[in-house]
Parts: structure tokens; sequence; C-alpha cells
């Protein structure tokens, strides 16, 4: 079964924005390269669950780059940095 990597991020934009590169890798393996804020959003969870001021972004984590059930996760952007205040992996939904 795949999982979902949640990243709860602050939803404060720099003004204008900088041209972002957010990657994650699993395992060596690259699962994202995009957007920082080019996961999918999930507004029902970010107005019950979140503060105003942060979002989350969902990404998917394919159960084939765990190795024993393990993950070792890189998270990269380069211009300014990676800013999150909770991250969550959990099942995929069906």
């Amino acid at each position: 079964q795949d999982y979902e990597i949640k990243l709860v991020l602050s939803n404060r934009r720099r003004d204008p924005m900088p041209k972002t590169e957010l990657i994650i890798t699993a395992n060596g393996t690259e699962i994202y390269h995009g957007d920082y804020y080019g996961g999918r959003a999930d507004p029902q969870y970010d107005e019950t669950w979140l503060a105003g001021k942060y979002i989350s972004q969902t990404f998917s984590l394919p159960a084939s780059v765990l190795v024993n059930g393990c993950v070792e996760l890189c998270i990269e952007e380069k211009t300014f940095g990676v800013e999150f205040s909770e991250m969550r992996i959990l099942r995929a939904e069906k």
C-alpha cells in the first residue's frame, strides 16, 4: 500500500515569491520535484486542524521506495530553504 507525506508549511508568501524548486527524495529515489507549494492541497484539513498561518501540502510516497518498512527522506529547496512545522506519513486513501 502506498503512503503520503503531509507537510504543514507556513502560509506567509514572500512578495514577490522567488522561483522555488522543492525536491523530495525517499531512500535515494526522487518522488517530487517542483514548486514549493506544489503538493496536493487539503482545505478541509487546514480549516479543521491548522491555524490560519499554516497550510498543508500532500505528496505521494510510493510503497516501492520503502526498504524493510523504513524511509530516509531528504527534503530540500536551494533558494530559501525548507520551512515546515509538521510532517506526517500516512497511508494513502484508496
